[in-house]
């Protein structure tokens, strides 16, 4: 139900927010963020994450998210710093 709603509301969000991305992409990402939880199983994790996807989707809706925050989903991910000695060497770090 609140992948349908998120799917329903790309188009509105592309036209209220001017963001250089198309249809496709972003209902490619919705998609994707709802994937990236599919495999949770604890039921109270589970309703964190759809009460946060339904506040999410009411700030979209809303337009009270600016673009900046809604342009975090395309960001590319961030490496991971490295924690033992050898790879913090490798890498530059103290």
């Amino acid at each position: 139900m609140l992948y349908k709603a998120w799917i329903r509301e790309v188009p509105q969000m592309l036209l209220y927010y001017d963001i250089p991305k198309n249809e496709a992409d972003c209902k490619k990402k919705v998609r994707e963020e709802f994937k990236r939880h599919a495999h949770l199983t604890d039921l109270r994790i589970i309703d964190r994450v759809i009460i946060r996807g339904q506040m999410e989707l009411q700030e979209v809706g809303n337009i009270w998210k600016p673009k900046g925050q809604l342009m975090t989903y395309w960001q590319e991910t961030v490496e991971k710093k490295p924690t033992d000695f050898l790879s913090k060497f490798f890498k530059g770090h103290d």
